[in-house]
Parts: C-alpha cells; sequence; structure tokens
C-alpha cells in the first residue's frame, strides 16, 4: 500500500475476491483518503478445476466392451 496526495494504492496479491474488496473497504476508511486505487490481484490457485475422470483419461481413445 501507497499513499500520496490523498490516494491509496494497493498493490500486491490476495487469495480471494472478499480479501480483494475487504482490503479497498479498509482502505476507504484511512483517515484522509480521497481515492483508493485497487491493484491487487487474486491468486488464483493452479487446479485443473471443473475437470472431472482420472489424468489422461481424457480423449485416450480407448474403451472396453463386455458381450
Amino acid at each position: 500500500m501507497s499513499v500520496s496526495n490523498q490516494e491509496v494504492t494497493l498493490s500486491g496479491t490476495v487469495a480471494s475476491r472478499n480479501e480483494r474488496r475487504l482490503a479497498e473497504e479498509v482502505a476507504e476508511q484511512v483517515s484522509g483518503a480521497k481515492y483508493v486505487q485497487n491493484n491487487l490481484r487474486v491468486k488464483v490457485p493452479i487446479s485443473h478445476s471443473g475437470v472431472s475422470g482420472t489424468p489422461g483419461s481424457f480423449g485416450s481413445g480407448s474403451s472396453t466392451t463386455s458381450m
């Protein structure tokens, strides 16, 4: 966080959108702050969310059929 000419600038990373909003709300309450520039970025965890199945199974082309 930096302050210059009654402007608070937030920078860095946070874990969630909620943390980003909360930081901005707190900065707005700083005595003398007239403007808040929120440059915080939400750090997205590396994952394959939304993908089901086992790794490597998508598009493998193999299948089993019993008769």
